[in-house]
């Protein structure tokens, strides 16, 4: 059986959301909570799905639990080739030693895009000031540890298009997530959101 992951739709934007593991955060869900508002426009496609191209720009969760089949793999090469965007998010260091989140997620894209590298970003990058001016140091730690921002490149040229931007060490869709909970301080919930304010703008203008 072909393996489905998550997806929920977030049309005005163009935006596709997805979790690389099948667990689900269901479980906590509320009516005041953005997860609330996604499950409203919720769809499931598998990576080789044509729909997936409708879609400009996906978040994708938890890629240290995924694991592509053949055609889900070249299926997510075809989108990143005709121009989708991906925002890697919520993976990393557990308890600060555990390196399986990074080592999956790296050897699944090898599948996916052969040869390419991930580059590390400086907070000078143009996606940190395409809408705000971002300060990197405003979320220093998380519970899995720093902080690192990756972006792979077209035809590893920095020059050329970003193809996508993983947040390592972090899980700013958490940040959204509670944001209405006082679950973490204003100040980081707040950068969060902007962190993905520039990465729409700066995806649909790039």
């Amino acid at each position: 059986m072909k393996r489905a992951l998550k997806w929920f739709s977030l049309v005005s934007a163009g935006l596709v959301l997805l979790a690389g593991a099948l667990l689900a955060h269901t479980w906590y869900m509320k009516p005041v909570s953005i997860e609330w508002f996604y499950a409203r426009v919720f769809l499931r496609f598998a990576l080789d799905d044509p729909e997936l191209l409708k879609y400009p720009i996906a978040y994708f969760s938890e890629p240290g639990g995924w694991s592509p089949n053949d055609k889900e793999v070249a299926g997510f090469r075809n989108y990143f080739l005709k121009g989708g965007f991906v925002i890697f998010d919520d993976f990393g260091e557990m308890r600060g030693f555990d390196q399986g989140d990074w080592l999956n997620t790296v050897t699944q894209m090898q599948r996916v895009l052969p040869g390419y590298q991930l580059v590390r970003l400086e907070a000078s990058h143009p996606i940190f000031h395409a809408f705000y001016d971002i300060s990197l140091d405003v979320i220093s730690r998380t519970y899995r540890g720093i902080p690192a921002y990756y972006g792979i490149f077209e035809n590893n040229d920095p020059k050329r298009r970003l193809l996508a931007i993983l947040n390592y060490n972090n899980d700013i869709g958490e940040y959204w997530e509670f944001s209405d909970e006082g679950f973490d301080p204003i100040a980081i919930t707040n950068e969060a959101y902007k962190l993905g304010v520039n990465y729409l703008v700066y995806a649909l203008t790039h």
